[in-house]
């Protein structure tokens, strides 16, 4: 007799055929067949077992034990089974055709929660009805397992400054509460048991909705994964079915995370001087301002590097001024002249003289009414260029 594991049923025979066989209904055992007939029982780590026979009066052995049921279809439940261990049980059915005794016997070899049916009627035949596969929450251990990971990551998280549990500093900050800690933690629970084929049935807002105005961000909802991970990993729970769970709440991250409207880039100060139109101005109202004070000596008379002011130098030079102030302000234009030091070299520029061509400077600021914060940031740069202009 082929067995991985024989079923022990026991010595007492009584015995066998009260557990083993349970019969039917009486309608159901009249009638023969499978329709009607009364819920299975026994729990779900048992073997059920259909049995259909060419008649009604056949004798069925399981295991060399006699069954009490008649009819030509029969249902049978085993006793309660180790739910990894293989079983294997031997049926023999024995009834009379055309005036002779015919007999046929079955092994067949099964787990614990599988059905069978088992057709005598038919060449050598069992059919073996898979087990149901596992939900991921039946996996993780059911209730109590995942009430533990939200116990252990509600704990983590709330000390984690990287996930900004009570969203301090937003419009959604809450208090962390016994009464709002134990509410955090029954929804989530229901949400976990929902996403992983569990019994509770999640009723509250959407992902969405619930965190929106929370600002959560792609590292703080990162922070949170982790403590999850972390959560699982203590309470060891198997790495695919983390890998599952983690998978499931990674993809609520794009109804949870909001995206932070990137901060308005400050302005340069070439646009809080009011850009090209401002420094145009200001460079065409300095240069005759300039040119006409004794005490800059603009056109450096008496020096070795006396120039002529004429329309197409004093152009040159507006040009100059222009691209100058718009490099050093944060503008679009680039100067790509000489070196402060090398263009004013020979110049003989004196410390009063740079003061006065200051002066001159803020004058023409004052007189495009730039403000006085983005007058002193210029002149603060123009006074920085002091130590390569001035020789004596």
């Amino acid at each position: 007799m082929l067995r991985r594991r024989v079923h022990v049923l026991g010595l007492a025979a009584l015995a066998v055929v009260v557990l083993l066989a349970r019969p039917a209904t009486g309608e159901a055992r009249q009638r023969g067949d499978a329709r009607g007939a009364p819920a299975d029982s026994g729990g779900p780590n048992v073997l059920r077992i259909i049995v259909i026979v060419p008649t009604a009066e056949a004798e069925v052995t399981i295991n060399g034990v006699k069954t009490a049921q008649t009819g030509k279809v029969r249902r049978f439940v085993s006793p309660a089974l180790e739910p990894a261990q293989s079983y294997a049980y031997e049926l023999r059915a024995r009834w009379r055709a055309g005036g002779k005794d015919v007999q046929q016997t079955r092994t067949i070899k099964f787990k614990a929660g599988q059905r069978l049916t088992v057709d005598f009627t038919k060449a050598e035949s069992a059919v073996v009805v898979p087990l149901p596969k596992k939900t991921l929450y039946d996996r993780l251990g059911g209730e109590a397992a995942v009430k533990a990971v939200v116990d252990d990551v509600v704990a983590r998280a709330a000390t984690d400054p990287k996930v900004n549990f009570t969203r301090k500093g937003t419009a959604r900050e809450w208090k962390a509460t016994p009464e709002n800690i134990a509410k955090l933690k029954s929804s989530l629970v229901q949400m976990i048991a929902a996403a992983t084929g569990g019994p509770q049935k999640y009723t509250g807002k959407s992902m969405k909705d619930v965190h929106k105005g929370m600002q959560i961000s792609d590292k703080e909802f990162a922070a949170l994964i982790d403590d999850l991970k972390a959560a699982l990993d203590k309470l060891k729970v198997a790495a695919k079915e983390q890998d599952e769970l983690l998978a499931i709440v990674a993809s609520t991250g794009k109804d949870i995370v909001e995206p932070v409207a990137p901060k308005p880039k400050p302005k340069t100060l070439y646009e809080r001087l009011g850009g090209e139109a401002t420094v145009k101005a200001v460079v065409e109202d300095f240069v005759p301002r300039a040119l006409a004070d004794a005490k800059a000596i603009f056109t450096r008379k008496g020096t070795p590097r006396e120039w002529k002011a004429t329309p197409e130098t004093i152009a040159v030079l507006k040009t100059h001024l222009v691209q100058i102030i718009g490099t050093v302000t944060g503008g679009p234009q680039k100067y790509s002249g000489k070196g402060m030091k090398e263009a004013h070299k020979g110049m003989q520029i004196t410390a009063a003289q740079f003061d006065a061509l200051t002066a001159d400077l803020k004058a023409s600021l004052e007189r495009a009414k730039v403000p006085a914060k983005e007058q002193t940031e210029l002149l603060a740069i123009v006074a920085g260029t002091k130590k390569d202009i001035v020789e004596k």
